[in-house]
């Protein structure tokens, strides 16, 4: 069965939002100037039973339901942060692996020196419980590191494959972008802020970023994928970021 294209989940429709601006039942523009951003190329005139109304042909950040209590400057703020997941899947053959410990070390000061507010972004290392007691020891120093830097960090022990699948994915699923680690993985500085950045000031749609060796996929995207498959976690991330690059929704950073 051939899928629906990601970039099409994303469409938005301005019907039941908060900023959509109607004269009796036609829509005449944007409280949020959002139609100026967007421009005619990337909206769709469409009407049923109750409305004529546009659709935007892309994610539109501002689109809020009538019933939520916001103004334009209070959504702008709040649509402009962007959050990330860092995912870190360690087999039992990694966790025994020489050198992991300082290799996971670095990850860690990496993530210490990010340029980007530590509330926004959050570390999961996920491992098998059937590991030795200094193993254990040794995970432990990497969550007192984290902690002791003021990174949200979380450690997840799993039995089993698809229970770890589940609590990754219910970890990380309220972050906007996922990114997939390996031990040692670094990102510059600057990585989060230049993906947050280029999110807020390009209105076409990005589902996938690359920063140096290393991906951001949007969360959204997926799910989406995820649920339609209920395949490994793992595989649907990097299936997810190929396709957005097929569909020219990536770009490098």
């Amino acid at each position: 069965m051939k899928l629906k294209p990601l970039d099409e989940f994303f469409y938005t429709s301005c019907k039941k939002c908060k900023f959509a601006d109607y004269k009796e039942e036609t829509q005449i523009g944007c409280k949020a100037d959002m139609w100026d951003v967007f421009g005619e190329d990337l909206m769709m005139e469409a009407y049923d039973n109750e409305k004529e109304f546009n659709v935007i042909k892309t994610s539109c950040l501002m689109s809020i339901p009538e019933s939520v209590d916001a103004t334009v400057e209070q959504v702008r703020e709040v649509a402009s942060k962007s959050t990330f997941a860092f995912l870190l899947f360690l087999e039992k053959s990694d966790i025994e692996s020489e050198g992991i410990e300082e290799k996971v070390f670095k990850t860690i000061g990496s993530l210490e020196k990010l340029n980007f507010e530590k509330e926004d972004f959050k570390f999961i290392i996920s491992h098998p419980y059937d590991i030795a007691k200094d193993d254990r020891l040794m995970v432990s120093r990497w969550l007192q590191r984290g902690h002791e830097s003021g990174l949200r960090i979380t450690v997840m022990v799993n039995g089993h494959k698809n229970t770890r699948n589940k609590d990754a994915f219910s970890h990380a699923k309220h972050a906007q972008y996922i990114c997939l680690l390996n031990p040692g993985s670094r990102i510059r500085k600057s990585g989060l802020k230049d993906i947050s950045d280029h999110k807020n000031e390009n209105k076409k749609l990005f589902l996938s970023y690359v920063c140096g060796k290393l991906s951001f996929t949007s969360m959204r995207a997926v799910s989406i994928r995820y649920y339609e498959s209920q395949a490994d976690i793992n595989k649907t991330i990097k299936a997810v970021a190929k396709e957005c690059k097929d569909l020219g929704l990536f770009v490098k950073v």
